[in-house]
């Protein structure tokens, strides 16, 4: 199963080190393998702040795991948590509706166009947010959009 986690990320504050320092028991190879999803950030550190929570859905042992040895720097949320945490998530709610997944496939769309040429049924597609189609895509900020594994288990 997956469970919902909130790692908090301090300010390092040692020249020549990266700028977000994670707890120590955080391994990041061992995240990457039991991750199902994206990792969402709250921006705390580029608005000035000193540390920052990322969320991110994990298999249930690596979550009791790091909650176990350190609770003060991982938390368990619940969905209805994690979709609050999401709405108020100033990061991720500045984000544009929608992105480019491949600007090459654009500018020829645009190149036909401003020839006069018709699109054709991929070209339409690629324009289309929701369909998979690369081009442009719609920017998940819900829950279930973010970490689709939650829904199958309903």
């Amino acid at each position: 199963m997956a469970k919902l986690l909130l790692v908090r990320i301090v300010r390092n504050t040692i020249p020549g080190q990266p700028r977000m320092k994670y707890p120590d028991i955080y391994d990041a190879e061992e995240v990457e393998r039991h991750r199902l999803g994206p990792i969402v950030y709250d921006g705390g550190l580029a608005r000035g702040e000193d540390e920052e929570w990322a969320l991110l859905c994990v298999r249930d042992e690596l979550a009791d795991k790091y909650v176990k040895a350190d609770p003060r720097n991982f938390k368990v949320l619940s969905e209805e948590e994690a979709e609050e945490w999401l709405a108020n998530n100033p990061q991720l709610q500045q984000q544009p509706s929608e992105t480019v997944s491949d600007p090459n496939r654009l500018l020829a769309i645009m190149a036909k166009r401003m020839a006069g040429l018709p699109l054709s049924d991929e070209d339409k597609r690629a324009l289309d947010p929701d369909d998979p189609t690369p081009g442009i895509r719609r920017v998940p900020k819900k829950l279930h959009e973010l970490f689709p594994v939650l829904k199958r288990r309903e």
